[in-house]
């Protein structure tokens, strides 16, 4: 009997952890989210709409809906993002709210909507909970002076030097770089000071130090408040 190469071995290792652990992590994880979806997908679309209907009832409204083509492509593309979402509990229910929504209203979600279903995808649950903490700080600070808030609030913010941006980057809060790739959060940057700097005799280095401050508009309070009614679902972070 031929002994058997490394890359033989390695595939047939690859094989037997691939059934024994990559089916089980893939079916546990995707299906615990696809049934917090459905369920609270069913349970927005009875409060919403159909609250008073009997049980048949309900059940045939349910496949009126899916019985158009283009509602089905939607829903299967809200049901992928679920699948692959980095959070368990409140990302799915919040996309599962958005669905609901959509169809009862019999349209496709809308910019702001697309922008709020990626970063459910994108956040896992601590991040969206940090990021509802953020913005109730920030509105309650807001109130405090005064200021309107029915506008752009920020939610963060970071000096940068020009000789450290990198490293200033490299700080940033993971739900931050989320909401960035998202699109939910704007930045905007400003020159706080100007200086030089280096070793007597050397050519002087100029130093940039940068304020960045990190906005949401306050009208998306709606999914703040979504993440805040999911949040007690999610156990110790």
């Amino acid at each position: 009997m031929e002994p058997v190469t490394s890359t033989a071995a390695t595939k047939t290792v690859g094989t037997f952890v691939m059934k024994k652990l990559g089916n089980l992590f893939i079916t546990k994880f995707a299906h615990w989210r696809a049934e917090s979806f459905f369920e609270q997908f069913c349970r927005d679309l009875r409060m919403e709409e159909i609250l008073l209907l009997p049980e048949n009832e309900f059940n045939e409204r349910i496949e009126e809906i899916f019985e158009n083509e283009k509602r089905q492509e939607v829903f299967y593309e809200h049901l992928r993002m679920v699948v692959m979402s980095a959070s368990k509990e409140i990302g799915p229910r919040c996309m599962a709210f958005m669905t609901a929504k959509c169809h009862i209203e019999q349209r496709i979600a809308s910019e702001i909507e697309d922008r709020v279903f990626l970063a459910c995808e994108q956040m896992n649950d601590r991040e969206l909970i940090k990021f509802m903490e953020c913005f109730k700080n920030a509105e309650n600070e807001a109130r405090g002076k005064g200021q309107n808030q029915d506008s752009f609030l920020s939610i963060y913010s970071e000096m940068a030097s020009s000789m450290l941006i990198a490293s200033n980057l490299s700080q940033r809060p993971t739900w931050i770089i989320r909401l960035i790739n998202s699109g939910l959060i704007k930045e905007y940057q400003s020159i706080s000071s100007i200086g030089q700097s280096g070793p007597p005799g050397a050519p002087a280095i100029q130093n940039i130090t940068f304020h960045r401050s990190f906005t949401v508009d306050s009208s998306i309070k709606w999914f703040v408040d979504l993440i805040d009614r999911f949040a007690p679902l999610v156990g110790s972070l």
